[in-house]
């Protein structure tokens, strides 16, 4: 099964993101903050992680590394409101597998969503 976290300090991102989710049946966690995403990725290893860059605290560039230390394979979704292009080149080196920028719509996550689980799925077949 493909597990998702969603991660953004914006509550109602990560909640609305979240419930897309769970409604389509996935394995999926919804936190606040990249300290909680940090403790969910050592405990359930994600799959697919929705992460967002500008938080408060631990922010996006810090948990994008620590994450690919946790899990290497893990695919992360950049979803942002910059447009700064230094940036989201920097974070695309760092690791980050797609951007999605914000504003967004559920069919953005959604296509986003189905390539990295072809991805996820491609990889453990080989």
């Amino acid at each position: 099964m493909i597990r998702v976290l969603v991660v953004d300090d914006e509550r109602g991102v990560t909640d609305l993101i979240t419930s897309f989710l769970r409604d389509r049946d996935f394995a999926v966690d919804g936190v606040y903050g990249g300290i909680e995403a940090l403790g969910v990725m050592r405990e359930k290893k994600a799959d697919i992680i929705f992460l967002d860059l500008l938080m408060k605290g631990v922010g996006g560039l810090e948990t994008l590394t620590k994450i690919k230390e946790i899990s290497a394979k893990a695919k992360v979704v950049i979803v942002s409101a910059t447009d700064d292009r230094v940036v989201i080149e920097r974070v695309i080196a760092l690791g980050a597998d797609a951007f999605i920028p914000k504003p967004f719509s559920l069919g953005d996550i959604n296509k986003v969503l189905t390539e990295k689980i072809q991805e996820v799925l491609s990889e453990r077949h080989i």
